[in-house]
């Protein structure tokens, strides 16, 4: 635990090769240290990253994660960019209004 943050500091990107998921606390976690995201294209991830620029793909593609990969790659200068607009985004998540908009859900 102590080490996670020296290494995500130290990573380019992250990569999260999901074959099934609903969602990812790593996605969020990637968020909030402004990493840029390869992910695939399921799940609740297109709804947490709707707003940013990152790499998603389709799991169900054979190349799909090898193509994101190669996108990355191709977009090195454009990395750094995507991972500040993830910080500034992980920074707009409260639980004070996730928790409001639970309650419109309930409410309304």
């Amino acid at each position: 635990d102590n080490d996670l943050p020296i290494y995500l500091g130290a990573s380019d990107v992250m990569v999260f090769p999901y074959r099934n998921i609903l969602t990812s606390g790593g996605v969020f976690l990637a968020l909030s240290f402004g990493r840029p995201i390869i992910a695939p294209n399921i799940g609740c991830i297109p709804e947490t990253l709707d707003q940013q620029e990152n790499i998603l793909y389709n799991p169900d593609d054979r190349n799909g994660l090898l193509q994101a990969l190669r996108t990355a790659s191709e977009s090195r200068g454009r990395l750094e960019q995507v991972g500040l607009q993830n910080l500034d985004f992980a920074k707009r998540l409260m639980w004070s209004d996730i928790a409001l908009q639970t309650l419109k859900v309930y409410v309304d």
